[in-house]
């Protein structure tokens, strides 16, 4: 429908399609100024006119008073091309820019990502694993650490060069607690390197290897409790000569520093339930220990003979003895060994002479305080230690005075112990250079019980003899058969002179041997005839004559004293054994005296009589007797 000029005010833009074709529609927009009659004002109407026949645009725009359609689309086609073209080139640039940021952007953001990524990977890393750590290992170097018990097993393992520790100790539990985290853990064993730490002649500290640790517990411990941790396994002897100055040290020094480096990898929950992992973990800790001190205050006590075998050339001892262990260390030795015993004598301390051989049957084991331990000594007499074995009866008999056990007050007697020797290697390595000056307990022994004396008036054609009694126990548990005897008798004491000289060896015609042999701890009455008149010491025999007054003074009270210095040669063993002197002096000895007008039935002081008589000389076919062989 064709509209009026008068019905529109004002025309504001016409927009004409691609093609000026008379069926293409032509778009106008008006702009209404002023409402049409019967119409309400709107601000703008948009309306299609359609390009027939009967509506040219020519017309319309005659009509309207403006240019035709067509010439205004010739004259703005340049600037529509001209904003195509500009739209075009801001749409190419914006899919450029867009497609150069979708290249660069994935990898500019994804090192940037990883980079931030890793760094805070690394600093928790660094936290997770220093910290702790550094936590533990400063805590665990300042805690206090109770070693319940520590365990060193040498020897076994079929000759390997092992040592088996065992270490039992208690940690603090703040040792392993983080700030606001509670966790339980365990460590699927360790292999840890252990130092022994060496005072130098200057005081400085050098700390030596012995050895790789394989321990193979696993130890469990958390957060809530003290750990307490038994670890066990074997250490590789990788310097054998650093385990000889260990070795050494803990048997000499009062207490010797051990210590333990290790990486271990530990595995937990932390609160119970989060897994938690700490790897590579390295601990590092020092124990100072107590030593034996070279067993000062603590001297290895003889406690029990438990039996004695003899021959010709020696005798073999066993015994029991006790060794205090003043550390926390079990000490166990699974390999028989042996070691030369010497009584230095002050002047061969650099070389003593050997007295005996100490031999210790496997296993030996030192525990922690009080023990029982078995050994055998093997004394083997020769020339060169002579002296010294009698020097050693005469200490172990100690000072006697009167009545009393013999080593009674006997002093702990300086024994030096060295020279091990073991089938095994192991120990001979370990051991070697090793010299141990400790000091041994006699154990007293009841030996002289009662002494008396019988004076015969008429025993025979030579006049008066005097009898002395003793009521003597074999404190070995063997056969002991008296072979000679050397007796000095001093009046009225050791300090006094020598009154007699008997000097006998027990042997046919003048002493009978039965009366003279004890069985293995039997406690028997021997007797010995004297003959003062014709036997007293030349030297002062124009004293004789008071000194038997003085005696007859005495026995007229009942009782006699003198000093005793007694040498026994004793054959030890049944058959033939071996044949060793017995040192005993007594300083003052007070014995009841009895006179008798004949041979009495029975030994002064009732003594117990003699199985094979009062009279020690020799019985009627004494050499028939198979007792006297034996």
């Amino acid at each position: 429908m064709a509209q009026s000029g008068d019905d529109v005010e004002g025309c504001q833009s016409v927009e004409a399609g691609q093609s000026d074709s008379a069926s293409a529609p032509a778009r106008v927009s008006f702009d209404v100024a002023s409402p049409l009659p019967g119409r309400p004002a709107s601000g703008k109407t948009d309306f299609y006119t359609p390009q027939t026949s009967q509506s040219r645009p020519e017309t319309l725009s005659a009509s309207l008073g403006v240019p035709p359609v067509s010439e205004i689309a010739k004259r703005v086609e340049p600037a529509r091309d001209r904003l195509r073209r500009t739209s075009q080139l801001a749409r190419d640039s914006a899919r450029r820019a867009l497609r150069e940021a979708r290249r660069r952007a994935p990898i500019s953001l994804t090192w940037t990502a990883y980079a931030a990524i890793a760094f805070v990977a690394g600093v928790l890393l660094i936290l997770y694993g220093v910290v702790p750590e550094w936590m533990i290992q400063r805590r665990l170097e300042a805690a206090p650490v109770d070693i319940r018990e520590a365990i060193l097993e040498i020897g076994g393992n079929n000759g390997a060069f092992v040592i088996q520790p065992t270490l039992d100790f208690t940690v603090p539990r703040e040792v392993l607690q983080l700030p606001l985290v509670s966790y339980s853990a365990s460590v699927n064993g360790f292999t840890g390197r252990i130092y022994f730490h060496r005072t130098e002649a200057d005081h400085s500290v050098s700390k030596l290897l012995l050895g790789e640790f394989d321990c193979k517990n696993k130890l469990y411990f958390n957060t809530e409790e003290d750990v307490h941790i038994r670890a066990g396994g074997l250490m590789s002897v990788d310097r054998p000569e650093n385990v000889q100055v260990m070795m050494r040290e803990f048997v000499a020094r009062p207490n010797i520093t051990l210590s333990l480096e290790a990486v271990v990898n530990i595995w937990g929950r932390v609160y119970g339930f989060l897994p938690m992992a700490l790897f590579g973990v390295t601990i590092s800790k020092a124990l100072t220990i107590d030593a034996f001190n070279g067993f000062r205050g603590n001297p290895i006590r003889l406690t029990k003979l438990l039996g004695v075998e003899a021959n010709p050339e020696q005798a073999a001892v066993t015994a029991t003895a006790n060794i205090f262990n003043p550390t926390v260390c079990t000490l166990i030795m699974k390999e028989d060994f042996e070691m030369n015993i010497a009584f230095p004598d002050g002047e061969r301390d650099v070389n003593p002479i050997v007295l005996a051989i100490m031999k210790v049957a496997a296993p030996m084991r030192v525990s922690p305080g009080n023990n029982s331990n078995r050994a055998t000594v093997v004394l083997r007499p020769t020339k060169e230690n002579e002296d010294t074995v009698k020097r050693f009866v005469a200490a172990y008999m100690g000072e006697q005075e009167g009545i009393m056990l013999a080593g009674e007050r006997a002093l702990p007697l300086p024994v030096r112990i060295w020279d091990v020797r073991s089938g095994s290697k192991l120990v001979e390595t370990v051991t070697k250079d090793l010299v141990v000056d400790v000091d041994f307990a006699v154990l007293p022994m009841k030996f002289l019980s009662a002494v008396t004396a019988d004076i015969v008036a008429l025993n025979d054609l030579r006049g008066y003899s005097v009898f002395v009694n003793l009521l003597i126990t074999n404190p070995l548990p063997q056969l002991v058969k008296v072979r000679a005897v050397e007796l000095h008798a001093h009046h009225p004491d050791l300090n006094g002179d020598v009154i007699y000289d008997y000097n006998r060896v027990v042997e046919p015609p003048y002493l009978n041997p039965l009366h003279y042999r004890l069985e293995a701890n039997q406690t028997k009455t021997v007797s010995f005839e004297l003959s003062p008149a014709m036997e007293a010491n030349r030297r002062v025999k124009a004293k004789v004559v008071s000194n038997m007054l003085n005696l007859v003074r005495q026995a007229t009270q009942g009782m006699v004293s003198l000093g005793i210095d007694l040498v026994l040669t004793v054959e030890v063993g049944r058959g033939d054994g071996l044949v060793m002197p017995i040192a005993y002096q007594n300083h003052k000895l007070e014995g009841k005296f009895c006179v008798n007008a004949l041979p009495p039935r029975s030994p002064c002081g009732g003594l117990p009589k003699n199985d094979e008589s009062i009279h020690p000389r020799v019985i009627n076919n004494y050499l028939e007797d198979p007792l006297f062989w034996s």
